[in-house]
């Protein structure tokens, strides 16, 4: 029984500082922050047909866009390896070998919302790069009003994150 409880601490151990590296990671939020400046300044030039100012805020937009991506990739990575370590520790407090699955649980269930958060905010960084590289290349082209909607809508998938 004192060899369960010590399996369970150390798993307990493991999904806290799971969490707690999780939280240092997403701190890179100010990516998406200087993502969000950069994309509406290239929005901005956009309309006034400054090309190369254009160019420019777009590819600051998109290396910190690419760069907040790789941030909730990494925070979502991390919070899985907590979510694999909390269910054992669930399972193992299931078997009756100590109270702690009640508490096991409820981490369970905010690490499973935050690997959610962190999956959905991935999805819109990618989505917006997406845009911002359609927009260069509209841009290029000289269709600025393509350049414009792509921007736009790499905008508001920069906005969705926070």
């Amino acid at each position: 029984m004192n060899n369960a409880l010590q399996i369970i601490r150390m798993f307990i151990a493991t999904s806290v500082l799971g969490l707690l590296l999780t939280g240092v990671v997403y701190a890179e939020a100010p990516h998406s922050i200087q993502a969000l400046e950069h994309a509406v300044a290239a929005e901005t030039h956009g309309k006034m047909g400054h090309s190369k100012e254009f160019h420019h805020h777009a590819k600051e937009a998109i290396k910190h866009t690419t760069a907040s991506e790789k941030a909730h990739t990494d925070a979502h990575m991390h919070v899985t390896e907590a979510i694999k370590h909390l269910k054992e520790t669930v399972k193992h407090g299931e078997m009756g070998h100590s109270l702690i699955a009640i508490h096991a649980k409820e981490a369970l269930k905010h690490a499973e919302i935050s690997e959610k958060a962190h999956a959905d905010a991935h999805h819109h960084m990618t989505e917006a790069a997406k845009h911002l590289h359609e927009s260069v290349k509209h841009n290029e082209a000289g269709h600025r009003d393509l350049v414009a909607d792509h921007t736009q809508q790499a905008i508001e998938h920069i906005k969705s994150t926070f």
